[in-house]
């Protein structure tokens, strides 16, 4: 079993295609949480507004109605249409990197063995990324991950005007259409780019063996 989005967060807004899509003011978890072990998943930009749209990943304590990005609980890659455009978030501290549009698939790589996340666009990692780098952390986007109790993904995307604002998260069981085919290192998921090496999906087999 694969994870999908949590549909019993307080926040969990509107979701379907086996609760893998996300619109209309939705800011939930993923259903699996983990605390050590390597992960990968994929989000499919559908429809991009100009409001507080943002993945990424929160521990515990984050409140799923606030914002990612903005506090201590939770790390982002803001993916909305308007200035913050492609802009790292954590604790309210913005970083630069490239900007992203309807259709793009944007990669993350959690290392909780390292405490490490690495954010990509369509296969090519921000800040030169490496997720296969180990403990040298090469390029990492953000190094200060908590070393105790669970990561979650987390997910924002609400509605502007009238439009919302939609993206759909492939853990391993996609719910777009996949060109070229990847999976993990055990075999398990279905990925449009490539797995890092000893990164794994997020399902149950994988959590069994390398999760916590």
């Amino acid at each position: 079993n694969f994870a999908t989005v949590n549909a019993l967060d307080p926040s969990a807004g509107t979701l379907a295609q086996g609760n893998l899509r996300l619109s209309a003011s939705s800011s939930p978890r993923g259903t699996f949480g983990f605390s050590q072990g390597k992960w990968y998943w994929e989000i499919k930009l559908i429809t991009q507004i100009n409001d507080q749209q943002a993945v990424g990943i929160c521990n515990e304590t984050f409140t799923t109605s606030t914002e990612i990005g903005t506090d201590a609980n939770s790390w982002s890659y803001i993916i909305q249409s308007n200035a913050n455009n492609g802009q790292t978030n954590h604790n309210g501290s913005l970083t630069q990197f490239a900007t992203l549009s309807a259709n793009d698939i944007i990669n993350v790589a959690v290392d909780m063995d390292n405490q490490a996340i690495y954010f990509g666009k369509n296969g090519t990692y921000q800040n030169s990324g490496n997720p296969a780098s180990g403990s040298s952390k090469t390029g990492a986007i953000y190094t200060n991950l908590p070393t105790s109790g669970l990561i979650f993904p987390c997910f924002r995307s609400t509605t502007k005007s009238g439009t919302d604002g939609v993206i759909e998260v492939n853990f391993g069981n996609p719910p777009f259409s996949i060109s070229s085919g990847n999976a993990d290192g055990e075999g398990f998921g279905n990925f449009e780019y490539a797995v890092p090496s000893n990164y794994f999906a997020l399902c149950t087999k994988n959590l069994s063996e390398y999760g916590g």
